[in-house]
């Protein structure tokens, strides 16, 4: 079994009006990202650098390839870990398995749809 990372929760929506050079706020203030040249978007969105985060990435040369967001972002971030940390432990709870045991990859989104697909049906029931 592998134990894969999921770092979805790490990911942000870019300003659009930044992309478009038109964004009035600055980086402090907008609540959407305004990555610099080095930093890669796909879809319009970003991957924060968790060492960022975490107030220990030392990577210069090269710049770090990651999004190093501003505090308010951040403190947003942290959120989004502890709630996902929280929720994938409760999914694995309910199906009987262990936090912390290694998953495969896509073992937690079937956790999730099985999840889902029970609390439809249980709905169903009280629908007229």
């Amino acid at each position: 079994m592998l134990n894969v990372k999921d770092s979805r929760w790490l990911q942000l929506e870019v300003c659009r009006e930044f992309q478009r050079n038109k964004c009035t706020r600055p980086d402090t203030e907008c609540k959407f990202a305004h990555p610099p040249a080095h930093v890669e978007v796909q879809n319009g969105r970003v991957t924060a650098c968790y060492d960022s985060i975490k107030g220990r990435c030392n990577r210069e040369k090269p710049p770090c390839k990651y999004f190093h967001p501003p505090q308010h972002l951040k403190d947003q971030l942290l959120i989004n870990g502890r709630n996902h940390l929280a929720l994938k432990n409760a999914l694995m709870q309910q199906m009987g398995m262990t936090p912390g045991q290694p998953m495969l990859p896509g073992q937690l989104q079937a956790l999730v749809s099985q999840s889902i697909g029970k609390n439809l049906n249980n709905r169903r029931d009280f629908v007229t």
